[in-house]
């Protein structure tokens, strides 16, 4: 047995909660090349949805994991390149547009003064790990050069070295923190980063030939969440950066930020930034593959630095390599990194799910009583008997079956001839080449497990259900990862060995998917306790069309608006969607097979697949509702008898009054 404790592994799934040096965290992803910031010295923004690791890529550029204490022979070329980190603290900027007692043209020069601080403190920071680098061509020594004349004026003369500015920009920022909460203290003489970074930067290009091309980049980590002047201001320096900086920003996906500055401009994507999508390849066509990838790098990294060492493992220095990305490139490698995250996490195919439901007493007395219901329906209960339908050796077509068998349509004699063609191998609607099994075995799989909420649905495991589960976020994936380690590790202790691959059974990582579902529904309430009222209701209507025994319409999982809102409506609408959005609580697609809808018709909306588990249903985009206006009002501002009525004519539709009321409700 390990003497490391699995479910420490991944504990930390958030950068703020690693070191600032991400030199041994950060797996370079394998399409690096196509969103490397590189020596390009335009300013950049770089967006992505909560938790994609957009921090964790800005850390990669910045001084602590550039300069690392832990990478050898670092080439000269790095300080042309050097990041400067700065995330505003959200509550204080606020904070600062406030007091009346502050005149309002000193609300800008007091948030130019706290932004100049904090950049300086960490340009400081770089000094000094440029100092401490193990540089290929010998140390630089920079802190004890005396700063430029011309700079010196900017810090009252008490600045004479590049050593002193760190203790003045810890004075001074204590003193702006005084005297923003005791205005009958003296004001602070205000200072402003560009021009004394430049200046710095200049003089330090001249101090050391190897420094002639040095250059900073100053980031500005969730730059949505300042307030609209604040933006302005910081916008000038996108709009006119310096010779030896630039500035750049990082946004979540889909958030709304001012694009204007203080003047009549406005930046300008192409012309004053570029744009970087991290989610962008994984969201791709072909993302599915890329992400699983860097997943199962992820995670053999952190089992790695745990130290697991499996004999099939790949060489995984070649992770934080930019000079070795090729090599990963190579489908061999990928096969090899990606077997050892599935045998680890290995899946049932929908058949073997199918097969077991009829292994495990409990699911197929579910099964049986779908039958006894869809013979009742036809009112052919004397006429067949429930054995007639359960075929264990067509396991597959006989789930499916049941379901089909409580459509008003369906013939049962007709039914039960197709279904014996297929356990005999005749050619069948049920065979390999019919559709019913390929469009319903999920459908009906889920239909099975949603009636016994205590039993795991082995529908959620497995690793590439894990990363589909996760859509292109590291932490779910990791969260997912760390809540069946956790399981595992108190219930089969003896089996976890430091050089063997360890098998998470099925229904651990079934069950961990349901756990980390519901602790992850339940944060949304930190983003607006609207959005997380909003997909609770959401996902007990996608529950109800779950229910259905006939799953004529499998795998409910979104929905669309129909209608037209007023406009005191809509201003609501737009403004929950757009919060859901950005915080990837919802997802917005187009709806491409609906060609002749509306436009409010033609516009998908899916909730995060990693609720999926919670609420029993499919994480796969299928099928959706049309929700009318007046019934997405009701859903979203709606008090308990209003979404009661909505409720009531979904169960009544979908005749459900009997079949539910007999099920144990999630909430």
């Amino acid at each position: 047995m390990s003497d490391v404790s699995l479910r420490r592994i991944f504990v930390n799934n958030r950068a703020e909660q690693l070191p600032d040096d991400v030199w041994n965290e950060f797996v370079i992803p394998a399409h690096f090349r196509k969103i490397d910031l590189g020596s390009d010295r335009k300013s950049v923004l770089i967006e992505g949805g909560r938790g994609c690791g957009k921090t964790m890529f800005i850390r990669y550029y910045c001084h602590n994991t550039i300069f690392s204490l832990q990478r050898e022979n670092i080439p000269d070329s790095e300080l042309g390149n050097i990041g400067i980190y700065w995330k505003p603290h959200v509550k204080y900027c606020a904070f600062l547009e406030k007091p009346s007692w502050i005149p309002d043209e000193y609300k800008e020069r007091t948030f130019q003064h706290y932004a100049a601080l904090a950049i300086l403190e960490d340009f400081c920071r770089a000094l000094k790990s440029i100092e401490q680098a193990n540089l290929e061509n010998g140390p630089i020594s920079i802190l004890d050069k005396k700063i430029p004349p011309q700079a010196s004026m900017y810090f009252q003369g008490r600045v004479e070295t590049y050593k002193d500015l760190q203790d003045f920009v810890i004075i001074e920022r204590t003193r702006l923190d005084m005297w923003t909460k005791n205005p009958q203290l003296e004001k602070p003489i205000f200072i402003q980063f560009d021009q004394i970074l430049e200046s710095l930067s200049e003089s330090l290009s001249e101090t050391n030939s190897r420094l002639k091309n040095v250059f900073f980049r100053v980031f500005v980590d969730e730059y949505e969440n300042l307030q609209q002047q604040q933006q302005r201001l910081l916008n000038d320096h996108i709009k006119h950066p310096g010779k030896h900086f630039c500035l750049n920003i990082a946004t979540r996906r889909n958030a709304t930020f001012c694009t204007e500055t203080s003047g009549f401009e406005r930046v300008v994507e192409i012309h004053d930034y570029r744009r970087v999508d991290l989610e962008a390849e994984f969201l791709s066509k072909t993302g599915r593959s890329s992400f699983s990838l860097l997943a199962a790098e992820v995670l053999l990294l952190r089992l790695h630095q745990a130290g697991f060492v499996f004999s099939d493992a790949p060489d995984l220095t070649a992770l934080r390599d930019r000079d070795r990305i090729d090599e990963r490139q190579v489908q061999d490698y990928q096969d090899k990194v990606k077997r050892v995250a599935r045998d680890m996490f290995p899946q049932l195919t929908a058949s073997d799910i199918a097969k077991n439901v009829f292994e495990e007493q409990t699911l197929k007395r579910r099964l049986t009583k779908l039958i006894e219901k869809g013979l009742k329906k036809h009112r052919v209960e004397k006429e067949y008997s429930v054995n007639e339908f359960l075929k264990e050796n067509a396991p597959e077509a006989s789930i499916v079956a049941a379901c089909i068998l409580n459509r008003d349509r369906t013939v049962p004699s007709k039914l039960l001839i197709e279904l014996k063609n297929a356990e005999s191998g005749l050619p069948s609607k049920f065979s390999t080449n019919g559709e019913w099994v390929k469009t319903n075995l999920y459908g009906a799989l889920y239909y099975i497990y949603i009636g016994l909420p205590k039993r795991p649905c082995l529908l959620y495991s497995g690793f590439d259900r894990f990363c589909q589960i996760a859509r292109s976020n590291l932490r779910y994936f990791q969260e997912l990862c760390h809540e069946s380690f956790t399981i595992f590790e108190s219930d089969f202790p003896a089996n976890i060995q430091k050089n063997k691959v360890f098998i998470i059974p099925f229904d651990v990582q079934a069950e961990a998917a349901k756990i980390a579902s519901e602790k992850l529904l339940i944060n949304i309430s930190d983003f607006g306790v609207e959005l997380l009222h909003l997909i609770r209701r959401l996902g007990k209507l996608f529950q109800l069309a779950q229910k259905r025994p006939g799953q004529s319409e499998p795998e409910v999982n979104h929905f669309s608006i129909s209608g037209s809102f007023t406009t005191e409506q809509q201003v609501i609408v737009d403004s929950v969607l757009a919060k859901a959005r950005v915080w990837s609580v919802l997802y917005e697609d187009k709806d491409t097979k609906n060609k002749g809808a509306d436009d409010t018709e033609s516009v998908d909306y899916i909730p995060n697949p990693i609720y999926s588990p919670y609420f029993g249903i499919s994480y796969r985009k299928k099928r959706k509702l049309t929700f009318t206006a007046q019934e997405f009002m009701d859903i979203l501002e709606g008090n308990d008898e209003h979404f009661k009525r909505i409720e009531t004519k979904y169960e009544t539709n979908w005749e459900l009054t009997d079949d539910v009321s007999i099920q144990q409700e999630m909430f």
